[in-house]
Parts: C-alpha cells; structure tokens; sequence
C-alpha cells in the first residue's frame, strides 16, 4: 500500500470513528407504552412497542422509525379498530418486515398468532393466522435462515402458566411443520440459536427442571422441531436468556442469576462463555449485592466483534412493576472475549426505569431502550426511553442539543439514605476519590474507589443534604448531593 493510499484509509477510519451518531430520546403521550424491540434496518432504527389503556385489554403495536440521529421518520399503530393487535417481534424480509405475535377479536376470545407481512412502510400486505386455546401469549422468538423460519412462543394458559409451542414455515409463509410441547408447568422461551447446517437447533428456555434440576434449560431441537435432549443451564442462570455465537467453537451467554440464601435478594446479571457443547469455559457476576440487577427483559447482549461485547440491564429492578416508587437505572457494560469488564456506565436514576431491549450498532457503538415511568407524577402511564451511544458508552452533545440525561460512571443509593449508603462504578475510574461535604463545604469522608461496589457507613453524620464529588485523574467524573434522612 502507498503513502497516499494509507493516509486515505487513515482519514477515512478518523472519519468513521468521529461519526458515531448519539442521542437519548422519551417517546411519551398519555397511554400506556411497552416498549419490545428495538433492531437496526436500512440507515435507521426501529421501534417496537405496544400502546393502550392500563385499565384495559384492548392494547395494539406502535412502530416507529427514527433515524440515525434520533428524529423520528415515521410513526404508525398497527390496526387500531381491532380488539388487540400485538406483534412483540420483528424481521426484515424481502423490502420490508415480518412482524410476530397475536391478535384477539373480544376481550373473552382466544388469540390468533399472527404472522404479519409489511412493506417497508409499515403497511400490512399480507397475514397468516393460526388458532389457539391460549388466553394469550408471552415470550415470541424467532429464527431465520435461509430456507426457512422457525418460531417458538409461549402460550398463556386458563392457569395462568405458559406452554411452549413452535412453528416452522417456508419463506412463502407456508407451514413446514409444528409442535406443541409438554403442558405442565410454565415454559418460557428466551432466544434461539442454529447450528451452521441447521439442522440443530439450540432453543434456550424455563420450564422443564424435571428433566436437569436447573432453573433453565437447553432444548436440543432437530430440523422436524423435535426435542433431541434436554440439558441444563449451569450457574442457576435462570431468567431473560440471550446467547450469541462467538466463533466456530463458542458463544456467549447471559441472563439473570439468583444468589440463594441471600437476605435481602440478590439477583444479578450473569454472563458465561460456553463451548459449541454447552459446556461452562468462563462465568461472571454484574451487579451489586444489595439491589436487584437485572438483563434486557427480551434482549440484553450483542456485539459485532469479539473484544466489544455489550451487556445491558436494569440497576435497581423493582419486583413491584413498573409504577414502583423507586430510582433504577439503566446499565450498560462493556467486556471483551474473556469476560473481563472494560467499562460500567449508568443512564437514569431520575425515575423507575425498565430496560426491554438493546442491540450494537453498525457505527460501532450500542442502543439500549425500555420503560419509564415518573413516580413523582403519580400516574399510571409509561414512557419509551431510547439511549445510542458510542463506543465509549457515551451520548455527545452537538451543542444544539444537549443529553436529557447524563451519562454517569458511579452512582450513589439509596438516596435518601440512612445508616449508610453505597457507591458503585465501572473499572474505568478504578482509583478514583470520592469526597463527602456537608452545606458549608467542610470535607466529612472521604475514601479511594478501589472496588466496584463500595459500602460506606453513615452513622456518623446527622440528617440532611451532603454534595459529593469523585474525582479521577485530577478530573470531576461525578458530582450529586446525597440525603441522609
């Protein structure tokens, strides 16, 4: 390669790395929103969401499209004089998309699954429906290869639990095949994922702990959607399963851990690398152990290279719902092939947060999105919030529009607080000094963040409002004010 050659190429890689696209967004109106998908698709981002009336049954599917920057391009909610239309899932296919999921003609009738064609446009061009005996569905997931695409989903049962079904169609939309699963107990399906011939299929899913003694399991599947062994899921990784391959020989998968006999619960965010056999390599811990951490509800890791795997969650999960009245935040960590964590940033704080969903993106940074809900409003609706960032895990500011929200890499809870209070942040400002001030600026503690989670004691300080600040490399990284109550 020449000279001239080679300083293209570097202009052009400069050039590309400077062109990271961040925003954060809240899509809000007064009903209630669920968000279930976001993906990446022709220069822009679609949304996935349900919208409708908290107090009643009749919700329906709100796609969005936005663009790079975060301006919404197009906006459409899905059949609106139905019942309910609800497509949890969707793929790109030909010039538009395949949506998954299901509709309802009364409140009192049982569910189509629905398969919905649409053109790039969102316009339904076509629908497959198959009946059920289901009061509904729960998790939907999809895998498409070339010859063919297999869904499985989770059926809602008069009792309240859920049965796992599954489908195979040719991409002329016509059945291939289908399954219906051992009914008893509740079964849940997390993620997909196919052998290089597919003709076996790794379905990650709850339900069948008679047959490992695990909270989850591996379903062996082959190409007749027949199960061909059951294995368990080790390191009691139990709920919001994602799984992705790494190479020939590995892949990496993630979901939420329950650390038993611990007071209060711990449940934290689980990450393992695990060979083409299902066989445990690697296995590490995210979280805290005095709050619940929880993955994406419906998706939580992905990456386009090996060494930037992102993993995102919610810090502080309320198992309340959404409308608790508690701060969460949404966190996104960043590791590379070994497990070994790069970075932790926070997003959030300011309200009870629930993240759903994340992808990487082409630029090579990441998109996390979920619920938010204002517990300081006291009313019952639900907001969509949408956060790109860099590679580094941040949302740059134009200068005509700044962030909504900042970018934190430690945070402070419960606050307010009591007896004591704890800090926790990323290896990135490992080192770092955080000080305590009361109103008039005297310095009351002080102490070096050489752990990601640290627990400072407060019974020494009488009640009220104390600013902080933690300090890294003779820079400000955070600031706030904590309240001792």
């Amino acid at each position: 390669m020449n000279k001239f050659a080679l300083l293209i190429c570097l202009v052009f890689l400069a050039f590309t790395a400077l062109c990271q696209n961040t925003f954060d967004i809240t899509i809000s109106d007064t009903s209630y929103q669920k968000l279930s998908q976001v993906m990446e698709s022709n220069d822009s981002y679609v949304i996935v969401s349900t919208r409708g009336n908290i107090n009643s049954n009749n919700h329906h599917t709100h796609l969005l499209r936005i663009d790079l920057g975060g301006k919404i391009l197009n906006s459409k909610l899905m059949k609106p004089d139905a019942y309910f239309y609800a497509l949890y899932k969707l793929i790109e296919f030909g010039d538009g998309y395949l949506g998954f999921g299901y509709q309802k003609d009364s409140i009192n009738a049982n569910p189509f699954i629905t398969i919905a064609e649409m053109n790039s446009d969102f316009l339904i061009v076509n629908e497959k429906h198959y009946e059920t005996n289901y009061t509904g569905i729960s998790y939907v997931e999809v895998l498409k290869s070339i010859d063919n695409i297999v869904i499985f989903y989770s059926g809602i049962t008069d009792s309240y639990q859920h049965q796992l079904c599954a489908y195979k169609i040719s991409n002329d939309l016509d059945t291939i095949c289908s399954k219906r699963y051992s009914s008893s107990g509740t079964k849940l399906t997390f993620d997909i994922l196919s052998s290089d011939n597919n003709d076996l299929t790794k379905v990650f899913v709850r339900g069948f702990a008679q047959y490992t003694n695990t909270p989850s399991q591996i379903l062996m599947m082959d190409s007749s959607l027949n199960i061909s062994a059951i294995k368990g899921i080790p390191e009691g990784i139990g709920l919001y399963i994602d799984a992705k391959p790494l190479d020939d020989y590995r892949y990496i998968l993630t979901g939420k851990k329950t650390v038993w006999n611990s007071s209060p619960q711990d449940d934290q965010m689980a990450i393992a690398l695990m060979d083409a056999m299902d066989s445990l390599l690697s296995f590490e811990m995210l979280g805290a152990p005095d709050t619940l951490d929880y993955p994406g509800v419906f998706g939580n890791m992905d990456f386009k290279d090996s060494d930037n795997i992102f993993y995102a969650g919610t810090k502080n999960f309320s198992q309340n719902g959404i409308f608790a009245n508690s701060e969460a935040w949404f966190v996104l960590n960043k590791l590379n092939s070994s497990l070994e964590l790069q970075w932790q940033k926070f997003y959030g704080g300011n309200a009870n947060y629930q993240l759903i969903d994340m992808i990487s993106t082409q630029d090579g940074g990441c998109l996390v999105a979920g619920n938010r809900y204002d517990y300081q409003t006291s009313i019952n609706e639900t907001d969509i919030y949408i956060v790109k960032v860099n590679e580094d895990g941040l949302i740059v500011g134009t200068g005509e529009e700044l962030p909504n929200i900042s970018v934190q890499d430690a945070i402070v809870y419960p606050n307010p607080g009591n007896e004591s209070f704890t800090i926790q942040s990323g290896p990135q400002i490992n080192g770092a000094l955080f000080e305590l001030f009361d109103m008039n600026g005297n310095l009351v503690l002080t102490t070096t963040l050489d752990e990601r989670v640290e627990t400072i004691s407060a019974t020494s300080l009488s009640t009220g409002t104390y600013p902080y600040r933690i300090t890294f490399n003779n820079k400000i990284v955070g600031s706030g004010k904590w309240v001792k109550k």
